[in-house]
């Protein structure tokens, strides 16, 4: 996530008893109110990540625009683990959260070896590939998308764009933003966010992807799926 500066964000509860952060400044939150491991479970695994598990791929390539609490990487690392289909996850992030602030959020139902995996997670090192276990391997890299480059240029199976709304930062959100994501999948792979703006949809179809609606989460009524 791109801002002028870091803003420690605070925790809130979410409808699932999942928590959520909130950034202080922008006043926009890192997952819905409605439920911040639902949403992304819904989004980001069941939309995005079963469908490409489902088929013949033997290793996944994911790339997430905004690493924040982790919550999404975490999951794929689990779906990973049951699948025993490696991924290799790249996330992009200019302002990591502490690990203090991680540390004190909930997920429902969550063991003492997943909260430890998810902590894994935000204590291994930046700019580098780092092999968590045998089915997930993470390459945080510090920077601001789209400035910041991203290795592996046409070779990514998924996008997870979980960048803060439009109105907050429309710089991700533009031409120039989304035809990197373009670049960086292959063919056939997918970009997926919780955004259903249509001026992003337009935008989408304009650097060339084919865009499709999805039913949301509680709280949302569409999500956003497009593939190259």
């Amino acid at each position: 996530m791109e801002q002028s500066k870091y803003h420690r964000p605070t925790i809130q509860s979410t409808s699932d008893g999942s928590s959520t952060l909130n950034h202080s400044v922008l006043d926009e939150l890192y997952h819905s109110r409605h439920g911040a491991w639902t949403e992304s479970q819904h989004i980001f695994i069941q939309h995005g990540l079963v469908p490409v598990l489902q088929g013949s791929a033997q290793e996944i390539s994911i790339f997430e625009m905004g690493f924040g609490s982790g919550l999404n990487a975490a999951l794929v690392r689990e779906a990973a683990r049951r699948s025993k289909i490696p991924v290799h996850y790249v996330a992009v992030e200019l302002y990591p959260v502490e690990l203090d602030v991680i540390a004190e959020m909930a997920m429902p139902d969550q063991r003492a070896d997943e909260r430890n995996r998810w902590l894994d997670l935000h204590q291994s090192a930046w700019n580098e590939d780092v092999e968590i276990d045998p089915y997930f391997a993470l390459h945080k890299i510090k920077g601001a998308f789209p400035d910041q480059s991203v290795p592996g240029s046409g070779t990514y199976d998924l996008i997870f764009y979980d960048a803060f709304a439009p109105g907050a930062q429309p710089e991700l959100w533009g031409i120039e933003a989304l035809g990197q994501c373009f670049d960086l999948l292959r063919r056939g792979g997918a970009w997926i966010s919780y955004c259903s703006k249509g001026s992003v949809k337009r935008n989408l179809r304009e650097v060339g992807f084919e865009v499709i609606p999805l039913p949301g989460p509680p709280g949302k009524r569409e999500i956003t799926k497009a593939v190259k």
